[in-house]
């Protein structure tokens, strides 16, 4: 069972204990006392960096490039090694001032955060990557041999996404509504004028791109319309981490179910959808954003040969 920080952390800071003639004083109102803003975000730029992509490798600061070659070079090119060895960071080499003594709980303490830390910022900004976040527990006696570092898993089945409907082409769709009441309906319409709806009629978790941390997001869509996949608006993501995430957070998921990641593509937003039931695709005739008119029907737009929905009216 994980133990939350705050109900041990005058543990980990004995100064708490100091504060209030005795009494002390909780985490968060010690760091309202202490803390300072520029301080948080040099913070922030450690435990939330930047990272930046080198020949196929993930680095989270800037590197030069003969430092980079010199790795590639020691390490007979393999990738990984190269990026485990940059990436490394030893805790103690955080901070250089003296007045504080880190004991092993907050060496131990601050390397799981990173590592949570790191291992969302790495899925966020790349999320068509796999990662691995490792600890190096050093002795308790050494706590310079305690680091972390991080680098891809070029092993590991990577993340695919799988064109669906390649027969339906849209030139820069985008979204005029997105409604979830009885099903999941999506609707479409592209320069054009040709709409799509896309309906889930049943599905465990949807997410808009500026509403999911872990969401896909709108610079993998900028990737997928950029290459052979320019104009596409449907996919099946496969080795989906963000499937991975779902089901290790819902375990009460039947696990006899296919259930599968889609990703929902428009110029204005990006949709993930994790549903065990493949969506159905129809035309949309409608000639009014967002809404279909009473008495107006669905059918295939010219050029296409779709097939309407059985219970179109």
């Amino acid at each position: 069972m994980f133990e939350h920080l705050h109900n041990r952390a005058a543990e980990v800071i004995p100064e708490l204990h100091e504060w209030n003639d005795g009494r002390g004083i909780s985490l968060a109102d010690w760091a309202n006392a202490v803390g300072r803003y520029d301080h948080a975000i040099a913070y922030a730029s450690i435990f939330w960096p930047d990272f930046i992509l080198h020949d196929d490798c993930v680095f989270r600061l800037d590197l030069k490039g003969e430092n980079y070659a010199a790795w590639m070079s020691e390490l007979n090119g393999d990738r990984s090694k190269v990026e485990a060895m940059i990436n490394h960071l030893h805790i103690l080499d955080m901070f250089t001032s003296e007045g504080f003594e880190p004991t092993p709980q907050v060496v131990v303490q601050i390397s799981r955060v990173l590592k949570d830390m790191w291992s969302c910022k790495l899925q966020r900004d790349f999320p068509e990557r796999r990662f691995r976040v490792e600890i190096h527990d050093g002795k308790p006696d050494d706590l310079l041999s305690y680091e972390i570092t991080f680098f891809q898993d070029r092993d590991g089945p990577q993340t695919r996404f799988v064109r669906l409907h390649p027969e339906i082409t849209l030139t820069t769709p985008e979204f005029d509504e997105v409604c979830d009441f009885t099903s999941l309906l999506i609707r479409l319409r592209d320069r054009a004028d040709r709409g799509v709806n896309v309906e889930f009629l049943s599905y465990l978790s949807y997410s808009r791109e500026d509403e999911s941390f872990f969401s896909i997001g709108r610079d993998l869509a900028s990737k997928l319309i950029a290459s052979e996949n320019r104009g596409h608006w449907l996919y099946e993501v496969e080795e989906s981490p963000l499937l991975r995430d779902f089901m290790g957070r819902n375990p009460h998921v039947n696990p006899h179910w296919d259930v599968k990641h889609y990703l929902v593509v428009a110029s204005n937003d990006v949709i993930d959808v994790i549903s065990a039931e493949q969506p159905i695709i129809s035309a949309r005739t409608d000639s009014v954003r967002g809404w279909i008119r009473p008495g107006e029907k669905r059918s295939a737009p010219p050029g296409w040969d779709g097939t309407p929905r059985s219970d179109d009216p």
